[in-house]
């Protein structure tokens, strides 16, 4: 039996007779001004988003500091020659007001990047690039010890000598070969970096029992360990491995990456997502650990940022060149932090707007029924059977001003994920980005 949604919503979405914004939503580009549009304040008797999402039938996806709601909708109303459904989550921060902010595009300087080494190595004596320390002869007889004893490798290794490759043994006794008895330890120049240089760096970590590998420049932070590799579940499973329970609680992961990362200096970063993964030693090819593939977004009016998933359909459709959003990536187990990625630093200015209107939820879901319209308007042509809504988030993410690359704003907005599926039973992935403000199209990097 389908669940019942509110009235209101099921004739906006399948009565032909209302008006639908078709023209608005594909030719808006946020032509108009929105410095002036950041201005306008809700109306008092306004029914506000959080609320319209309250009332959906309760989703069993909810997310910390979030409303979420489910939105069925199986008709098939057509949309371009292909049947439309929604089938999705509908999560919305849960937030009384929206507060837009100026930003400023930002770039670490020589002396932020050198502090947020020294942050991250906490102690540890800082070494120059060149040869790691442990890659002698007794860190590669303690591999090749490894690998006579595993019989991934024995396999390995037979599977290629039938191919009339070299084996991995091989390829590791060509490390031992080369390696020399003892390695230089050369300690890390501060003096010697400039703002246009790029910090390269490592250190050992007797708690890990590893060597770290740090690089960073204008935009970038990076983040990683010697001879280890980090591979999500998903891959792990489909190579034919296994995978145990993460060595931590999700709760744990997410409070010691937070704390790591306040002290490298991303004190506003939020958790926004996380996933299974695995520790794989490079060269022994055994799995260590299972841990937390965790991604950190910039925190905006006290929630994560968000930012599209999937590539849009038509990416010629923008509003203006892409803002890569403020994300930090890392990889965290019971032994430590042994991967992070933090890239496109963005530093929040004073507020514009205290409080912003934004569109209500009806139009919100006319809008994206338009565009969806739009963009798969030949889908006879293109062989697409149906169109499913799978996700609707309300958000925050940094969009650029037009006519300032380099200053943007914080602005809500509404990502829609969904899947195309064709006549041959391919299913292609996609996104959609509209302003929450006047439902312009936006073109924001994954």
């Amino acid at each position: 039996m389908k669940r019942l949604l509110p009235v209101l919503l099921a004739a906006i979405l399948l009565c032909g007779c209302l008006p639908t914004p078709e023209t608005d939503a594909v030719v808006n580009r946020g032509e108009e001004d929105l410095s002036a549009l950041i201005q306008t304040t809700p109306a008092p008797d306004a029914v506000t988003v959080r609320d319209a999402v309250a009332a959906l039938p309760q989703s069993a996806n909810a997310e910390a500091g979030c409303i979420a709601g489910r939105l069925l909708l199986t008709e098939e109303t057509d949309v371009g020659g292909a049947a439309l459904a929604f089938d999705a989550d509908v999560i919305v921060p849960d937030l009384d007001r929206w507060a837009v902010y100026a930003v400023d595009r930002g770039e670490w300087n020589a002396g932020q990047r050198l502090a947020v080494l020294n942050a991250a190595a906490d102690g540890a004596q800082i070494c120059a690039p060149g040869m790691y320390l442990h890659a002698d002869k007794a860190y590669w007889e303690g591999v090749l010890k490894t690998l006579e004893n595993s019989e991934r490798v024995h396999e390995l290794d037979r599977s290629r000598a039938e191919n009339g490759e070299q084996t991995w043994t091989e390829s590791v006794m060509e490390y031992y070969r080369a390696a020399p008895q003892s390695a230089e330890r050369i300690p890390f120049d501060e003096t010697k970096i400039g703002d246009a240089e790029p910090v390269d760096a490592f250190w050992f970590d007797g708690r890990m029992d590893a060597y770290l590998d740090f690089y960073a420049d204008a935009s970038h932070v990076r983040l990683s360990v010697f001879d280890r590799r980090i591979v999500p579940k998903a891959q792990v499973l489909q190579d034919g491995g296994r995978i145990g329970e993460p060595s931590l609680t999700l709760a744990e992961a997410v409070e010691r990456a937070q704390a790591f990362l306040s002290r490298i200096g991303f004190a506003d970063a939020a958790f926004a997502e996380a996933e299974t993964a695995q520790r794989i030693h490079m060269y022994t090819l055994e799995p260590e650990a299972t841990g937390w593939r965790l991604v950190f977004r910039k925190r905006i009016n006290g929630v994560a940022g968000i930012a599209p998933r999937f590539p849009e359909a038509n990416p010629e459709e923008t509003y203006a060149e892409p803002w890569p959003q403020e994300i930090a990536e890392l990889y965290i187990d019971r032994d430590g932090i042994w991967s992070l990625d933090w890239q496109n630093p963005a530093a929040l200015a004073e507020p514009l707007s205290e409080s912003t209107a934004i569109l209500d939820f009806d139009t919100v879901l006319r809008l994206v029924r338009a565009r969806l319209r739009a963009d798969n308007g030949n889908a006879d042509l293109r062989q697409i059977a149906s169109v499913c809504v799978t996700k609707l988030r309300l958000g925050y993410c940094i969009v650029p001003q037009k006519d300032a690359p380099d200053r943007g704003w914080t602005l809500p907005v509404w990502i829609a994920d969904y899947e195309a599926t064709f006549e041959d039973g391919r299913v292609a992935a996609y996104s959609v980005v509209l302003s929450a403000l006047n439902g312009a199209n936006l073109h924001l990097a994954q």
